[in-house]
């Protein structure tokens, strides 16, 4: 992968996050569904991540997915 994969790939997890605020979901529902993101689907999306590349960096990409001042 390149590194404009991986910054498409932050990017879609962030706007993913910022979208669900947006929808019409309770706080509750909100948070569960952020919980799962930043949980389970970051967490093995990283994973997959640094297997395909051992430069990889899970701190930048963590800093890039919850950035949301460039949105």
């Amino acid at each position: 992968m390149t590194r404009k994969d991986y910054i498409e790939l932050a990017e879609m997890v962030k706007n993913s996050k910022i979208e669900s605020n947006l929808l019409g979901y309770t706080e509750e529902e909100k948070k569960g569904i952020n919980n799962f993101v930043d949980t389970v689907l970051v967490n093995n999306l990283i994973n997959v991540l640094e297997a395909d590349n051992p430069n990889f960096s899970r701190g930048r990409f963590l800093i890039a997915i919850n950035d949301t001042e460039q949105v």
